[in-house]
């Protein structure tokens, strides 16, 4: 019983299931980011439309107003340091859903598909039908996304042949945690992304499986096609198929037909999904960035690739510093007024750091990483950035820097980045490590929710 309890998966488990349900609850509603624009997406589903609404050329959606008056209240905190009453909050438990009393809520609608709100858009369905006091539906929509989280980095973890400390240490981010908790699509995605690599590393570096089988191969598939259509913006983590070895198929022409037939699904899929968001579902109004400005900024790009290359460049060094920070922390709307301190933040990224030369397992032979596969991920890594930083680009077009920039966008990036530093004959022995990475992990989390409890109380 005792050695069970103390699997890394069990107690990844104990601290993000206790960590998560606290910040359910101190985090106040519509306080991260997006989950109003998320929140009112799902609605619109529950709906039967999948697409924004049009009203005097603004984009919107017809809501209860019970919704307008729960977020008209929560909203005056983002860009204050005001606090808000714990009575308030209460207050808002007598409020009344009365789903037929619509107004229309100005708001710029997500690209999401009901994929990447499932099962929660299901369960607002069923909470709608029953009529649920709206501030009810916030809390357990996050509670909805936590289970979801909890289920795919618990199953993660347990899979993995090695680096489960370092999978333990990326799951409990106080970014992954905060945005799991959140009325979003992160639950589900930084989920998925802990399977992807899970299996991925499952597939290249455990020695039990000797052949790659077609079960495999589908099951590796499905995960990095759902990857792709959650966030379209990471399908270059298809190249993590790399990793596997040749040598695990019966013959190179199966090693590379299952990776074109896997390509040519996602690209389709991918292809067809941006297409209907920049064509079917564009807020033309937003930014005054509308489909032609689209095209034309994509035309510009292509002529004059090495001056775009430039303004990356010069983009990713000046954000560099907020980014590294963020990346690990992302705690609010206005992260002005709920960043952690950066020694604590530091602190975390050299525990990950030291994560990549711990193994608890028996096989010091497990995971050892070629310098193909390396350069393998480094590609991953920097295509990736590309098309993050791309598809910010054109939201926020600028002739200087490109804007919007979030270090939570780069978080999924963090696993590919330490396998970089994977040595190849290096695995500290000292039994203390896990002890540590306990220690940090619950730390940075109680540091979380003390930084949020002196923000909004």
């Amino acid at each position: 019983m005792e050695k069970s309890l103390f699997k890394t998966e069990n107690l990844f488990l104990l601290i993000c299931i206790f960590w998560g349900v606290i910040f359910i609850l101190i985090n106040p509603p519509f306080q991260s980011p997006d989950e109003m624009e998320h929140l009112y997406k799902m609605w619109g589903f529950t709906e039967g439309t999948l697409r924004y609404q049009i009203k005097d050329g603004k984009s919107g959606q017809y809501l209860p107003e019970s919704f307008y008056r729960l977020h008209k209240f929560y909203s005056q905190y983002f860009l204050t340091k005001d606090k808000i009453s714990v009575d308030s909050t209460k207050n808002f438990l007598n409020l009344k859903l009365n789903k037929d009393q619509k107004i229309f809520l100005e708001h710029v609608p997500t690209s999401y598909t009901p994929l990447s709100y499932f099962p929660s858009f299901l369960i607002l369905w069923l909470m709608k039908y029953l009529n649920i006091n709206p501030l009810l539906i916030m809390y357990i929509l996050r509670f909805c996304s936590l289970m979801v989280y909890l289920a795919l980095c618990y199953f993660a973890i347990k899979i993995t042949p090695c680096k489960k400390w370092m999978l333990f240490l990326y799951t409990l981010l106080p970014v992954c945690v905060l945005q799991a908790v959140s009325v979003s699509t992160d639950g589900l995605f930084f989920g998925i992304l802990a399977m992807f690599f899970a299996y991925s590393l499952k597939l290249a570096f455990d020695n039990s499986i000797k052949k790659i089988t077609r079960r495999h191969i589908i099951v590796w598939g499905i995960l990095i096609t759902l990857l792709s259509l959650l966030k379209y913006a990471y399908m270059p983590f298809i190249l993590m198929y790399f990793l596997i070895s040749k040598e695990k198929f019966e013959c190179n022409k199966n090693y590379n037909k299952n990776f074109l037939y896997i390509l040519f699904i996602n690209l389709v899929l991918t292809g067809i999904f941006i297409f209907s968001v920049m064509v079917f579902s564009d807020a033309s109004g937003y930014n005054n960035v509308t489909m032609f400005n689209k095209f034309e900024l994509i035309k510009g790009i292509i002529i004059n690739p090495f001056d775009y290359l430039k303004l990356l460049t010069i983009s990713v060094f000046s954000s560099a510093p907020f980014v590294l920070k963020n990346m690990v922390s992302s705690i609010g709307v206005n992260l002005n007024f709920t960043m952690l301190p950066a020694v604590y933040i530091y602190t975390y990224w050299f525990a990950m750091l030291v994560s990549i030369f711990y193994d608890d397992n028996k096989n010091d032979s497990l995971c050892i990483i070629t310098v193909k596969q390396k350069a393998v991920t480094f590609g991953t890594i920097v295509l990736t950035i590309f098309i993050i930083l791309t598809s910010l680009y054109l939201v926020f077009p600028t002739e200087h820097l490109t804007k919007g920039i979030q270090g939570r966008y780069f978080t999924p990036l963090i696993l590919a980045g330490l396998l970089l530093f994977n040595p190849k004959n290096i695995n500290l022995k000292w039994r203390g490590i896990p002890v540590l990475f306990f220690i940090i992990s619950v730390f940075l989390l109680l540091l979380t929710s003390i930084t949020i409890s002196n923000r909004y109380y």
